[in-house]
């Protein structure tokens, strides 16, 4: 899976999705336990979801963020599985969130 996210408004791109958990390249890393903002699109609809770093790792010229998403209400919890059958090829930031 690959799906454009914002990550405390840096870009970045949702690579795997496992109930509450996920992995996020980005440019930037995050402490561990560090409150995050993820903001992704989905069927034109701009969501905003909670998150909390679980650690960052250096691969190549980015970084993958593993976060665990918290405090989800229904309808991003629905949004967040509807992207886990979701891969787009050459998947890139939305630009305006």
């Amino acid at each position: 899976m690959k799906y454009p996210v914002k990550i405390e408004g840096v870009d970045g791109v949702l690579t795997q999705l496992q109930g509450e958990n996920g992995e996020i390249e980005s440019e930037a890393s995050f402490p561990p336990g560090k409150p995050l903002r993820i903001g992704f699109e989905l069927e034109g609809k701009t969501f905003e979801v909670s998150a909390k770093t679980r650690g960052s790792r250096k691969v190549d010229a980015a970084f993958v963020v593993r976060v665990r998403f918290i405090n989800l209400r229904r309808e991003e919890r629905d949004a967040l599985e509807s992207l886990a059958n979701i891969s787009l090829p050459d998947a890139t930031a939305p630009k305006n969130m």
